[in-house]
């Protein structure tokens, strides 16, 4: 869907898929694990961080995400099937959000790309990385609808629990942790 210029990030866009294979090579197991827990290894997560959140910057700035009802249009549909506080809550957002789709646009764009960014040229990117996990919680609630596993008709719960673990792989709540790897120490001869 995102090259048909219809995908949206409040409805999981890019998509679990492609964030469930960069995932895969993020935790793929180094052979010098001595970078365990460093800078080293959190730079490429933080850069793949930037790179998703600023494209996904780019998608809420199309015209099918930009227009006076779309976003009220993506929580109503987000809403169908599904329990009625659920289906309730994103009712009530889609009427608030009725006819301020660019506004809500450009400011979901501008938050994107300072949440993408931050890590990268912040000091202290925990902040940066909390709220781009909180706001994909948001995305998750509202227009991803939990990844209508509430339906009985969901296959995976959808993008943001995997956005939210791309941003603890790029920076983990554990620093100094001993590699797993190390060897036993051998006995002195006597």
């Amino acid at each position: 869907m995102i090259f048909t210029g219809q995908a949206s990030p409040l409805t999981g866009a890019p998509g679990a898929v492609l964030l469930y294979g960069v995932l895969a090579v993020l935790a793929w197991p180094r052979r010098d694990a001595s970078f365990a827990g460093s800078e080293i290894q959190r730079r490429p997560a933080r850069i793949v961080w930037a790179v998703l959140w600023v494209g996904m910057a780019g998608l809420w700035v199309l015209p099918a995400n930009r227009g006076a009802g779309s976003i009220s249009s993506a929580l109503t549909n987000a809403a169908s099937g599904e329990p009625g506080w659920l289906s309730h809550l994103d009712l009530g957002l889609a009427h608030a959000a009725n006819g301020r789709g660019t506004v809500l646009a450009v400011v979901l764009a501008s938050a994107s790309v300072a949440i993408g960014v931050g890590p990268l040229v912040s000091r202290r990117p925990h902040r940066w990385l909390v709220g781009g996990a909180a706001l994909s919680l948001v995305f998750w609630v509202t227009g991803e609808a939990l990844g209508g596993m509430l339906t009985g008709l969901g296959t995976d719960p959808n993008a943001a629990p995997l956005v939210i673990l791309l941003g603890l792989t790029a920076c983990p709540l554990s620093v100094g942790l001993p590699a797993l790897h190390r060897r036993a120490p051998t006995a002195v001869p006597a």
